[in-house]
């Protein structure tokens, strides 16, 4: 989906949700919308309550208050409560919870079913639909060809199209992802994922995907909802998210960040490592957030701050700088030129907005 598609109905309408596990509150007032054929990640650090608030879209737990609805069918709150398997919801769990005795043909089968278009969904009547059916899907998918292995015999890669191959033959409204590549290494998650979420966008299926990981949930998202809680913080673009977060916690969430105090007017404001844009900004003192990305560091002998740690990642560099008030600031820099702990450097401002997160004094 883009900003210039038309408006899509809401798949997925989560409303003022709550659940405890005894003393411990999981979520408390939870709201979200997903709208058909998005691909909305929940992302948040762990105990936020993101898998819980899954397992309750799922049917596999009973919230305490609350109400959600699929599809414009209330399924939870209200009085109701649809069971799990007549939610039409498809989940991926983050060990794939293949059967080791069947093949991925029968593993995918297991769960095909065919929509009657007036209700539940049903599981599809002979086992040579059903086979016929997965075999569909393993080829919509592109690994017909596993259709004969077992599990054991699959890489960790292949085992999460499998898995994902098995809810898509579900037909489901609406599918779940709880932290789906986690179990991979770094190189083939990165790999499996661009793979699977192009393949997803082809079946047109909404999706919510859980995950703590903020590149990912940036790289693979329409919208990102990031939770902190028991609570949804903010829901947004990716773009927005980060250059325009809500508060400070999610903006720190969403990866290193510099809090500097400035002086804003006419759309600008100034601070100590240079001028930055402030879209929609006040006047007066403020606070604002600066990524590390939007400071250039450039060697100079009379340079007003100090490199005081560097950590070199190959393509780029961090920079932890000494500014002249005390303050510490950390500038993100392409590893071409690079500085080296001890110099003293220059610091400007590249093109990028700043987020103001507080004003010091009243706005003039």
């Amino acid at each position: 989906m883009t900003a210039s598609d038309p408006i899509q109905p809401i798949d997925l309408r989560i409303e003022s949700l709550d659940k405890r596990f005894g003393d411990v509150v999981a979520l408390r007032g939870t709201d979200l919308e997903v709208r058909r054929g998005e691909l909305v990640s929940i992302l948040g650090p762990s105990g936020c309550g993101k898998s819980t608030l899954l397992q309750l879209v799922a049917g596999h737990l009973v919230p305490d208050a609350g109400s959600i609805e699929i599809a414009g069918t209330v399924v939870a709150g209200n009085g109701v409560l649809v069971p799990a398997q007549r939610r039409g919801v498809g989940m991926v769990f983050q060990d794939y919870a293949l059967f080791p005795h069947l093949t991925v043909l029968d593993n995918v089968a297991f769960g095909a079913t065919a929509a009657d278009g007036s209700g539940p969904i049903a599981r599809l009547g002979g086992r040579r639909a059903r086979r016929a059916a997965a075999l569909e899907v393993l080829d919509h998918l592109e690994i017909a060809p596993l259709a004969s292995r077992f599990p054991g015999e699959l890489s960790g890669g292949q085992q999460q199209r499998v898995a994902i191959a098995r809810a898509i033959a579900q037909r489901p409204r609406l599918l779940l992802l709880d932290e789906p590549f986690c179990n991979l290494d770094v190189t083939t998650r990165e790999h499996v994922r661009g793979e699977i979420v192009e393949l997803l966008r082809t079946t047109g299926l909404t999706c919510v995907f859980v995950t703590h990981d903020q590149e990912e949930a940036l790289a693979v998202s329409d919208r990102v909802a990031v939770m902190q809680a028991g609570r949804v913080m903010q829901v947004d673009d990716p773009e927005t998210l980060y250059r325009r977060p809500f508060c400070l916690e999610v903006a720190e969430f969403l990866g290193r960040t510099n809090v500097l105090r400035g002086r804003a007017s006419a759309g600008h404001v100034d601070t100590e490592v240079g001028r930055f844009q402030l879209p929609g900004g006040g006047s007066g003192d403020v606070e604002v957030i600066i990524r590390p990305e939007l400071i250039d560091v450039r060697t100079s002998a009379t340079g007003p701050a100090t490199v005081v740690g560097r950590e070199f990642r190959g393509h780029d560099v961090l920079y932890t700088l000494r500014m002249p008030s005390g303050e510490t600031v950390w500038a993100h820099r392409p590893s071409v030129h690079m500085a080296n702990v001890g110099d003293r450097v220059e610091l400007s401002a590249e093109p990028g907005p700043a987020a103001l997160v507080g004003t010091s004094v009243a706005s003039t």
